[in-house]
């Protein structure tokens, strides 16, 4: 079997793109992706699904074999004009709101108003994942940790977008990673706020992060990976968010 590097393949919105055949095939090869990588770590009841993702943007790091790429690496974003559009809600404000805390929802709520008074999109980033039978292999790991801020940043770049929110899992400690990127836990009256429990996942805990403006470190990622960005895969159509704006 003839195997060639890592290729960039990003699904915009897969609802509005379901008769593409290569859209179909790599949207399942995500969900296997995500059910490996989700999997074992958590309870059977845990999906690591949710209907956010038929119409989120998947920025998939693929590996082609005979001609036929499979999704190696993955994450994804939600706007928050397309949550709007589609009568969503963010999955990062669901869970400020299950964890029934009070300054995380008020802070998650601060955001959004102030992005929809700015008219400046807001951007959510989850679902981070790598296949746990190639997380040993240093170079592609690498390779995808500076993709996932490399193509961040880009979208900061070419979009209307103010600011991005995340959250980390502190048991995998993706806090210091999302930390060398430029997120900081988000804040209320000027105060770093704690992990809340993300309550779908047995109360693991969960560190509600935000950025406004990437650190030096993503810019290097982003020039060093510009390249692949370049000449990845775009699977995308005329949106219907921005036709209704």
């Amino acid at each position: 079997m003839k195997k060639t590097g890592l290729e960039v393949v990003t699904i915009d919105n897969f609802y509005e793109n379901l008769q593409n055949p290569l859209a179909q095939e790599l949207f399942t090869g995500l969900l296997l992706l995500r059910a490996e990588g989700y999997g074992p770590d958590y309870p059977k009841s845990f999906l690591p699904y949710d209907v956010v993702d038929f119409v989120a943007i998947h920025h998939l790091f693929c590996i082609r074999e005979n001609q036929k790429l499979t999704p190696v690496g993955a994450f994804r974003q939600m706007l928050l004009s397309r949550a709007d559009f589609y009568k969503l809600t963010l999955p990062i404000y669901k869970l400020a709101k299950e964890s029934r805390s009070e300054p995380h929802i008020l802070a998650v709520e601060k955001l959004i108003k102030s992005h929809r008074g700015a008219k400046t999109d807001l951007l959510y980033s989850s679902s981070f994942t790598i296949k746990k039978t190639l997380r040993g292999e240093r170079h592609l790991t690498d390779t995808i940790k500076e993709l996932v801020p490399a193509l961040t940043l880009h979208d900061l770049k070419t979009h209307n977008i103010g600011s991005t929110l995340g959250g980390s899992a502190l048991r995998f400690k993706t806090d210091s990673l999302f930390e060398k990127w430029g997120y900081s836990p988000i804040q209320w009256n000027g105060v770093p706020l704690p992990p809340v429990k993300k309550v779908s996942a047995e109360n693991e805990l969960v560190l509600i992060m935000h950025f406004e403006k990437m650190k030096p470190y993503a810019e290097e990622c982003l020039n060093k990976q510009r390249s692949l960005i370049e000449n990845r895969i775009l699977i995308s159509t005329a949106l219907p968010e921005k036709a209704a704006a």
